[in-house]
């Protein structure tokens, strides 16, 4: 596709106001997050739930569930704290 050399055709970015909601993830997101390359079995994202290392998800409706992204990046970077000998992660 030609188009005029004055027009920026990448995606616009702009920040997030102060209000913005937080990103929400699905089962299949959070497995993905805490698994790398790797994506966690859903069993054992709730087996990790019940055993209190992940948050219970929140009910948005009946059959319906959603973790927030910070939560489950918090998580990580603690477990990276914790192998590092409880330095801060960057």
């Amino acid at each position: 596709m030609k188009t005029h050399p004055d027009v920026d055709r990448s995606p616009a970015v702009t920040p997030a106001p102060a209000d913005a909601l937080p990103e929400m993830l699905d089962i299949w997101a959070v497995c993905r997050l805490l698994g790398g390359s790797r994506p966690l079995n859903r069993a054992s994202v709730y087996r990790m739930i019940a055993a209190g290392r992940v948050p219970a998800a929140i009910k948005v409706s009946p059959g319906s569930s959603r973790w927030l992204r910070s939560e489950i990046v918090a998580i990580i970077k603690a477990r990276v704290a914790e192998r590092d000998g409880g330095q801060e992660a960057a």
